[in-house]
């Protein structure tokens, strides 16, 4: 588990909704995680592993009483909670070739236990460590992946592969016949690790909807979010984050350290270290934001140039002409006729 990667909040969202039917407001779920609950609704929205475990432990301490909470929330999640991921899934020849590919980009998926696959003679083992976990949510985060990964798994094949045993680093739990209902078959409690375990050819099993088009261009929106992410990572991708909520503000130094809890002087300092400073920050986040609007937006300069917060569109112009070395109109008539549709994949 990357802890300073960033992931979608849409599966803290899932969970504020289901823990208010328990009667647990949001203010009560997202207290202490410094997630805005605008984000919640926010399809673009992004938070860090830290922000979603402060959610839980909120849910934990509130709603630690009700029987196989984790297991219920869990099983609220669906594929669109993998976003690209779920279209680079489903696009794959077999169930090998699907693990190996959710284990490769496993930091844009939704859970937070650690998981590897191996292969032992006729079966192959699926291995979730969830020691990274603080221990009174451990359960929870466990109940909460497991679901959702079957639930999702249901979604993909139409059936829940055949896996052969369930063993789980967990005491058995008065509800453990919720288990077999949502996995299938009953798991084996108070093993020393957590993992299931099938037969080794189910792995060749063939998909439904394998494509191989549309697998390599699906991974290759894959590299990119993961590129784009990473870039995120790091003192320098917390001053992003918070420039990108606010593009349209004058950006300010002070302000920005004092939600990242330093000094101007301290920020500085550790952006240097991690080759980078806070007007190139400024910068970079303008010249994305300006392509994305010149492009996706039906705005005029005029209007590109105010909601990245230039005062002047003289200014803004003198700016994209320093970053792609031609005037905003020119570059977006250029790469307009670049661009072409992308190809409807079957």
């Amino acid at each position: 588990m990357d802890w300073r990667f960033p992931r979608s909040s849409y599966s803290v969202g899932l969970m504020c909704s289901a823990a208010a039917e328990h009667g647990l407001s949001q203010e009560q779920c997202l207290a202490g995680s410094r997630i805005e609950a605008a984000a919640l609704h926010d399809p673009a929205a992004e938070i860090y592993p830290e922000q979603e475990l402060a959610v839980i432990g909120n849910i934990v301490r509130q709603l630690g009483h009700v029987p196989g909470i984790g297991l219920e929330m869990g099983s609220r999640i669906h594929m669109s909670v993998y976003g690209i991921l779920a279209f680079a899934l489903s696009s794959c020849a077999t169930i090998r070739e699907l693990m190996e590919l959710g284990i490769r980009y496993s930091r844009l998926a939704f859970s937070l236990t650690d998981k590897r696959f191996e292969q032992h003679g006729d079966e192959f083992h699926v291995y979730f460590d969830d020691q990274h976990i603080p221990e009174p949510l451990r359960r929870f985060v466990l109940e909460r992946d497991l679901a959702g990964i079957f639930n999702i798994q249901v979604e993909l094949f139409s059936r829940h592969v055949p896996f052969r045993r369930m063993l789980l680093q967990l005491e058995q739990p008065a509800y453990a016949d919720r288990f077999e209902k949502i996995f299938g078959l009953r798991p084996e409690f108070g093993a020393q690790r957590s993992v299931l375990i099938a037969d080794a050819a189910v792995l060749d099993l063939p998909l439904p909807q394998a494509n191989r088009h549309a697998l390599r261009y699906w991974e290759t929106q894959l590299q990119d979010l993961l590129t784009k992410k990473a870039a995120r990572v790091g003192m320098a991708g917390k001053v992003r984050s918070i420039l990108l909520r606010s593009p349209g503000e004058a950006p300010d130094m002070e302000r920005i350290a004092a939600e990242l809890c330093t000094t101007s002087r301290h920020l500085r300092r550790l952006l240097t270290t991690e080759g980078t400073s806070f007007r190139g920050l400024v910068d970079e986040i303008r010249e994305t934001m300006a392509e994305e609007l010149l492009c996706s937006a039906r705005l005029t300069v005029e209007q590109v140039a105010d909601r990245l917060g230039y005062n002047e569109v003289s200014s803004f112009t003198t700016a994209f002409r320093r970053w792609k070395g031609m005037p905003p109109r020119d570059w977006r008539s250029a790469n307009l006729r670049q661009t072409a549709p992308p190809a409807r994949l079957s």
